[in-house]
């Protein structure tokens, strides 16, 4: 990338890029060795899916969309010579004597190397009957049929030999590795070694074909998903990449170099801070080339993380890996144990000390024992449920993370015993009484049971009293019992027989045990003659026992209240069962006021206007006649009460009747879209008054001026906004039929996104992304200007950042050279320091319309030294520059007597005038346009005679030094001032002295 940079901006980079690698380092291992397995076949034509003859060319759906429960390739939908793909990368196993049958196919060393019809078999030249074409042909070009599979006397077609090795991925940059290698032949001399290929017999043989070929390689690898990671493969032949177990990369078929990429992004259902597994399957099948590449920031700095059952050195016969997860009995403990490996799968417990445990979501679960370190502790205490626990670790070196999480399933233990009920005719302690086996009751009479719950080892639970369920399971009819849930019930019965009350209990804390029951039989008998009942009235729904009656109540006007009338006999005994049966009437003095239901153990008044009523009450005993009919009365007092509750709105995305739509509490949509919202008004009993939809008024948020509303009231508006913003739609109703109602209103929150992508933009700075960058000025003390490409829609609203298939082109990369060729950012290199030409930066991807930047130049001054330091006669400026530099310095360079030099280069605002204007006249390259004196560290002056010659523009000089001083000898090490002094005619026109110092820098020659 540095051919084209000039001899001032060279030196600079060349500077910063050995202080950003040197800063890199902190960061970034400059190489990761990823381990990688290879399986070695013969190449000699006996096994039939390598070194086979074949129709060359790209092949996709060679292999599935999924990798097999192995995570090896399965066979896909249109196989092309791997029908036997399951035996590429696993190891040989013999008993199998069946092949694949391909015809044509080669026989054993059977070569195609001629021209014309004869062709060399086993060396020996035979002609060719079947078809009279070029032996390349038959190789490269012959249509190949699948026959199915077909059973040999061997079963050794496949034979390979395992090799468990390492590639070494170097670092680019930014995180970014790289493995490169155009002539891939890791397995020469390695397991069946240099073998029999279709090449090794030709004639006319011109490439190096002494090699291993016919290999597969698998790399696995894992690690915790961040944004921004890419994968990109170049190579051949066949090659299927894996992320997740799902295919990324289709590069099948024996073909020459094929280059894909994905980005980890793009792939739908991965997140953040998870641990995925990366698979890649490459094959080297035919000869004579073999090439691969392999770009990516997935294989990062590895600190490999894995999880054990046991503490101590891991992967012994009885400590291996734990898997995705483990099953403990509620109560249980599970201890797990972090290991940490390098790259190469060493152990290295000296790091298992920065491990952090943690766990999400605990579903009720008591916390982690530790958070920190080489083990925790989970207890599961909620059956039924799961945690996943999560250990996760970051390299104090390199900052690289990892991640391994175990989900722990806890199950419930057995069973447990019942419970046991017993009964009671007192709520006194159990322990101080005994509980009773049957009781007996008369008709009418009112009967309180007692239960306790008690566990298996007859230990009283009380907190399971108030879940008792109360039945009569025997002869229920003419009985009644209430409460039917709790500590106690109360039985009243209206006919006499032989009866059983059943109180039951289900464990709410444990679903496995059996229910608890229990039976208390009893016998009702007639009593004496019935007395009159009592009736009274609450406000305040429960047991009467705990309340206070009331005898009068105060209502406001449009308000409701709910009364509640209990019956009582003639000794204070609560009849629950008659409640249901009290009659409701009102007697009212004009104020409109309702009621309902009119019969039931409570009724809801609502109260129109103010003034007075009397609520009545009546109850008939329907199982004694002769009792007399109890009533009582209420008196009510009913005032002007509060203002009437505000009508509720809600927002719709359609038309219609709400009760069959969902409201919605915002909306979005894209800019220069038209988004439609609707409106429905509802009463405070959610009732949809549709008549008052058309008098809903809209407006905006004060931040929404630049967006469009279609009307300012009606059932329904539409907006639309051409820029990226979030306002607030406001909807208000006045009801027009009550004045004293307050006004309703509702707001709906409302974002506008981006629109499609439509345009490139090139910007120079990503904070504000609105930078005019349609013209830019370089300056010679100017090293280069980032650039960065940003997509934007037709309304110009920032969408994304350009990706890698963006192209960067400079229209004189002679002139100004971009850094990177493609994605988001690139550098502009200056490489000359003046010129008049017209420079264009242009950025494009795919179809979006391309954005354009022009280059423009000022003269500043700046000067720089190189080689520095400096070591007389050995540093030579012809190795240390590139081609374009030293034609740029040509003038200078060609007429030294050696170039072992530092050259000493300046740019000027001005043009310098050499002491004899007229020597502008003869030869530049032997004319000085300045005075140069080096001076040493001290002050002395060293040299006086070395002249500043001109560069290829008016306004670039450079001096050349050897390092010697005026008497023809080194000087020594240290640091040396060269002092260049002249005159400069400026743009506008006025002449001034010009000087400008360099330092430079002079090592030792001892070698």
């Amino acid at each position: 990338m540095l051919k084209n940079v000039g001899f001032l901006n060279y030196a600079l980079i060349l500077m910063l890029s050995v202080s950003f690698s040197t800063n890199g380092a902190q960061n970034y291992p400059e190489t990761i060795w990823v381990p990688v397995t290879y399986y070695d076949f013969h190449s000699d034509r006996s096994n039939p899916e390598f070194e086979a003859r074949h129709e060359g060319g790209l092949r996709q759906g060679m292999v599935s969309e999924d990798l097999g429960p192995d995570r090896k390739p399965q066979l896909g939908s249109q196989p092309y010579l791997n029908y036997y793909i399951h035996k590429w990368f696993v190891p040989w196993k013999s008993g199998d004597f069946t092949i694949p049958d391909y015809y044509p196919r080669a026989q054993y060393k059977q070569g195609f190397y001629d021209n014309d019809t004869m062709h060399y078999y086993d060396s020996v030249l035979q002609k060719d009957t079947v078809k009279n074409v070029a032996g390349w042909e038959k190789e490269f070009s012959q249509p190949v049929k699948y026959n199915g599979k077909i059973t040999v006397d061997y079963d050794t077609a496949f034979k390979n030999v395992v090799i468990k090795d390492s590639l070494p991925f170097r670092h680019l940059g930014n995180g970014m590795y790289e493995y490169s290698n155009d002539s891939f032949f890791p397995l020469d001399n390695r397991g069946f070694g240099n073998e029999w290929n279709h090449e090794a017999g030709k004639n006319d043989i011109n490439l190096d074909v002494d090699h291993n070929f016919s290999f597969t390689m698998e790399l696995n690898w894992s690690f915790v998903k961040k944004p921004g990671l890419t994968f990109d493969f170049n190579g051949d032949d066949d090659v299927f990449v894996f992320l997740n177990n799902k295919l990324q990369i289709d590069v099948g078929g024996i073909h020459k170099q094929q280059q894909k990429s994905f980005s980890v992004d793009n792939i739908a259902g991965l997140s953040n801070g998870k641990t995925y597994n990366l698979d890649v399957f490459y094959a080297e099948r035919h000869s004579a080339e073999s090439h691969i590449r392999i770009t990516t920031n997935i294989i990062f700095s590895p600190s490999n993380l894995r999880l054990y059952g046991k503490r101590g050195t891991p992967d012994t016969p009885d400590n291996k890996p734990l898997g995705d997860s483990v099953f403990i009995i509620a109560g249980d403990s599970f201890a797990v144990y972090g290991n940490i490996f390098d790259s190469l799968g060493v152990w290295k417990p000296e790091f298992n000390k920065h491990i952090t445990w943690s766990a999400p979501t605990l579903n009720g679960n008591p916390a982690l024992l530790t958070t920190s370190g080489d083990s925790t502790v989970f207890t599961g205490s909620i059956p039924n449920t799961s945690v996943e626990v999560i250990a996760h670790f970051t390299n104090p070196e390199t900052g690289a993370e990892a991640q391994r999480s175990i989900t722990v399933y806890v199950r419930p233990p057995l069973p447990p015993k019942p419970f046991v009920i017993k009964f009671y005719n007192s709520d006194k302690d159990p322990a101080t009484i005994i509980p009773i086996t049957a009781f007996s009751a008369l008709i009418g009479h009112t009967s309180t049971i007692y239960a306790h719950v008690f566990d298996s080892n007859g230990v009283w639970v009380p907190r399971y009293d108030s879940l008792v369920n109360w039945s009569i399971s025997v002869n229920p009819e003419n009985v009644e019992i209430t409460p039917t849930v709790g500590g106690y019930t109360r039985i009243t019965a209206s006919t006499t027989d032989t009866r059983k009350l059943l109180a039951e209990l289900t464990d709410p804390d444990n679903i496995y045990r059996p229910k608890s029951t229990a039976e208390l039989p009893f016998t009702v008998e007639k009593g004496l003659d019935p007395t009159a009942f009592i009736l009274r009235f609450y406000d305040t729904d429960g047991d009467p026992r705990n309340l206070t009656p009331v005898t009068s109540i105060s209502a406001s006007t449009g308000q409701s209240k709910k009364i509640y009338g209990h019956l009582f006999d003639s000794v204070g005994t609560w009849l629950s069962n008659y409640d249901e049966r009290i009659e409701w009437s009102i007697t009212d003095n004009g104020t409109g006021s309702t009621l309902e239901p009119a019969k039931g153990n409570h009724t809801t008044v609502t109260f129109v206007s103010r003034g007075t009523l009397t609520l009545n009450a009546e109850f008939q005993d329907p199982d004694v006649a002769a009792r007399p009919r109890t009533k009582a009365e209420l008196p009510v007092s009913v005032s002007d009460g509060p203002l009437p509750q505000p009508y509720k709105i809600k927002f719709y995305k359609e038309p219609g009747d709400p009760a069959t739509l969902t409201p919605i509490s915002s909306i979005s949509g894209n800019a220069g879209e038209e988004l439609t919202v609707y409106v429905h008004v509802f009463d405070s009993a959610d009732v949809w008054r549709a008549d008052y939809d058309k008098l809903v008024k809209w407006s905006l948020s004060a931040d929404a001026e630049e967006v469009t509303i279609s009307a300012s009231e009606g059932e329904k508006v539409t907006l639309k906004s051409d820029k990226i913003i979030t306002f607030t739609l406001n909807a208000r109703f006045k009801d027009p039929d009550n004045a004293r109602r307050p006004e309703s209103g509702a707001e709906l929150p409302v974002t506008i996104g981006a629109g499609l992508e439509d345009h490139i933009q090139i910007i120079t700075d990503t904070a504000t992304l609105t930078l005019d960058t349609s013209r830019l000025i370089f300056g010679s003390k100017i090293n280069g200007i980032q650039l960065f490409g940003i997509v934007r829609d037709k309304f110009g609203n920032f969408l994304r950042y350009t990706s890698l298939s963006a192209q960067w082109v400079s229209t004189r990369s002679d002139l100004v050279s971009v850094s990177n060729f493609s994605g988001k950012t690139t550098t502009l290199l200056k490489v000359v320091t003046y010129t008049e030409d017209q420079i264009q930066i242009i950025l494009s991807e795919g179809s979006l319309k391309s954005d354009t930047v022009k280059i423009e130049f000022n003269g500043n001054r700046s000067a720089i030294a190189t080689p520095v330091p400096f070591k007389p006669g050995v540093d030579d400026i012809k190795q240390v520059l590139p081609p374009s530099v030293l034609d740029f310095y040509d003038n200078i360079i060609k007429n030294l007597p050696t170039t072992k030099v530092v050259l000493v280069g300046i740019t000027t605002e001005g043009i310098l005038i050499p002491p004899n204007p007229a020597d502008t006249l003869k030869d530049l390259s032997k004319v000085s346009f300045g005075k140069v004196r080096i001076y040493d560290g001290v002050g002395n002056l060293v040299r006086t005679d070395l002249p500043l010659l001109r560069a290829k523009n008016s306004r670039s000089y450079a001096v050349a030094w050897d390092g010697t001083n005026s008497y023809n000898r080194i000087v020594g090490m240290g640091a040396y001032l060269v002092d260049i002094r002249g005159r400069e005619k400026r743009k506008d026109g006025r002449f001034s002295d010009f000087s400008m110092r360099v330092k430079v820098g002079i090592k030792s020659t001892d070698r």
